[in-house]
């Protein structure tokens, strides 16, 4: 292969020059070298623009990325159209050639950005694209040329100088060199004073070199006491500029599990004191909402201390902060308007000449299909919509507490699907409504209908309760439709559960000698009801009964919590949805898991 002359000018200008690299330099400037080549190149200059394009935007610490899971590997990879993995730049075409042409740089260049990347290349990919035992002078090439670069000033940017000098150390531990290992950890030392000085990033240093087998106790111990200087900084509440309680929890947590190491006990309740003492403060200073999460901190850290009194204090005070804050909250309303066409086109799908079959399509019609509502959510961040909200975790309040809190799509998938379910309920209750008073007037129906249907599947002992739900539902007596059918549904889960072969009994925490009946926490926890129910229904029920992140309606009855504004229409007509749905809930359950699977 022959590198074209206008990357070989790129590359020598450095050389000659001899001066500091700046971060992604010879990436940009061999892409536009590249770009400039055009597409005809002979095969000699193509695979010689292609070795050193390969080398200089390779990725550095892709240890837990495909296809190397090494040191180096692609910036990034996509499915092709054919479905196989494709990366860039295009690894599967890095051969012993490119790895042969690499090694002949090595001793070229006295420049130690050059020669660092050159060495290391071949140190870490001998075996996987070279085909070649790693070479021991590879590797010292690489140590030398990391911390000269440093030392000489020719690595200005800091990341990069504590990049340089952690890959140097990686290096010489590989190969059981301890006076290079010496050298890249003194190194590592002086950079780590800079960053406590100020410069940032100590938390590099720092667990870079604490996680170094060898490191001596000396030199531990000089690391934790370095951290205390910052913690005592962060924890200064007389100082605006320094006082920061996310910081001091951030070394806290590093501190904690040095002195958890040397088995000083009292050194890290001291450290979750401090935490909590922060966050407490912190609580002092924002509205009433902040002060909440704060304030969950710092009952979180005073618990870990065992300072009980001190978790009671904070507890109290959030729940007075939550109280507050929901007078400080503001409302935003959204009108959906329906005309009278589309709800009566869409009627016309769900009532039938048949009664049965009318509640069939109307149980099947508003269960939510889990697969539709990921795609939704996904999509919606792909063009852009809501892509922020997607990002930022969202604190779920009750009357005194958080009830629950959404990470992130890609780390919460499963809330923001309950979470969107939720929101989809308030959009669907006008269809839902409308359906179920059409049926009632084209069928003349009453509640013995209703619960005739739910009865369908065996699962109530005892339907005078449903009756009596049920009628105060078409009496529009909301109040005692929702406290009478909530414990209903909940016991006919719990029957479910015991016809599949669970246990639908477990001992009382206190009492061994007593048994209590499961609740719905536990019901939707048993993988053999959630394999039957499917994802469709074990969403649908989970969302109505007893998630927090949905409405949670089986725990708010059952603990006191639930708020009259949730005593409504919309709520009651849910309830005899779900009648509905349990009177034909397992051919519903093996509609959906069939539809999911293609079928």
């Amino acid at each position: 292969m022959k590198v074209p002359v206008e990357f070989e000018n790129i590359i020598a200008d450095v050389e000659k020059r001899h001066e500091p690299l700046p971060s992604h330099y010879f990436q940009t400037e061999l892409m536009k070298a590249r770009t400039a080549l055009g597409k005809d190149l002979d095969a000699d200059l193509n695979a010689g623009a292609f070795a050193e394009l390969v080398a200089w935007t390779l990725t550095t610490e892709a240890w837990g990325f495909e296809p190397w899971h090494s040191y180096f590997g692609p910036f990034g990879s996509w499915i092709s159209i054919d479905g196989k993995k494709a990366f860039a730049p295009a690894v599967d075409q890095v051969d012993e050639a490119i790895f042969q042409h690499w090694a002949s740089r090595v001793s070229q260049f006295r420049h130690p950005g050059l020669q660092a990347r050159y060495a290391d290349l071949c140190w870490e990919l001998a075996r996987t694209v070279g085909n070649a035992k790693p070479d021991f002078r590879h590797a010292v090439a690489a140590v030398d040329a990391y911390l000269e670069g440093v030392s000489s000033g020719l690595v200005t940017e800091f990341h990069e100088q504590i990049a340089s000098a952690s890959r140097a150390l990686d290096i010489a531990r590989q190969i059981r060199d301890n006076e290079r290992a010496e050298a890249a950890i003194v190194m590592l030392l002086q950079l780590h004073d800079k960053a406590v000085a100020g410069e940032g990033w100590w938390w590099k240093t720092y667990d870079r070199l604490i996680a170094d087998k060898a490191l001596t106790d000396d030199r531990r111990a000089y690391l934790a006491q370095s951290l205390e200087g910052l913690a005592a900084d962060y924890a200064d509440t007389a100082s605006a500029e320094k006082f920061d309680p996310f910081q001091l929890e951030n070394v806290s947590e590093r501190l904690q599990a040095y002195y958890n190491r040397v088995g000083s006990r009292p050194d890290v309740v001291r450290l979750q004191e401090t935490v909590g003492r922060a966050f407490e403060h912190t609580a002092g200073l924002g509205d009433n909402l902040r002060a909440s999460s704060m304030l969950q901190s710092a009952e979180n850290a005073y618990l870990d201390a065992g300072k009980q009194e001190d978790a009671k204090r904070a507890r109290i005070a959030r729940i007075k902060a939550i109280e507050v804050s929901r007078e400080e909250m503001q409302s935003f309303e959204t009108t959906q308007t329906i005309t009278m066409e589309e709800m009566d086109a869409f009627v016309s799908t769900m009532v039938t000449d048949d009664p049965l079959h009318t509640f069939t399509r109307i149980a099947n019609q508003f269960v939510p299909e889990v697969a539709q509502i990921e795609a939704q959510i996904k999509k919606g961040g792909e063009d852009g919509e809501g892509s922020i909200m997607n990002f930022i975790p969202i604190a779920i309040m009750a009357k005194d507490h958080q009830a629950a809190m959404l990470g992130g799509v890609e780390d919460d998938l499963d809330g923001r699907v309950i979470h969107h379910a939720q929101q989809n309920v308030q959009w669907t209750s006008p269809y839902l409504h409308r359906a179920l008073q059409a049926a009632i007037e084209k069928h003349e129906l009453n509640p013995y209908a209703v619960t005739g249907f739910a009865e369908r599947s065996g699962l109530f002992e005892d339907s005078s309760f449903l009756l009596e739900g049920v009628g105060a539902w078409f009496a529009h007596d909301h109040m005692k439709a929702i406290h009478v059918l909530v414990p209903q549904v909940e016991r006919a889960l719990r029957t479910i559960t015991g016809k599949l072969g669970e246990p639908v009994t477990r001992k009382h925490p206190a009492m061994l000698d007593r048994e209590i009946a499961i609740g719905m926490g536990e019901i939707f926890g048993n993988k053999v009801v959630k394999d039957i129910l499917g994802a469709d229904l074990t969403l649908y029920f989970k969302l109505i009964y007893s998630d927090p992140r949905g409405l949670n309606l089986r725990n708010s009855i059952a603990h006191g919590t639930l708020e009259r504004g949730m005593i409504n229409a919309v709520i009651s007509d849910l309830l005899i949805h779900s009648l509905l749905v349990l009177g034909l809930w397992d051919q519903l359950a093996d509609h959906r898991k069939k539809k999911a699977g293609g079928g």
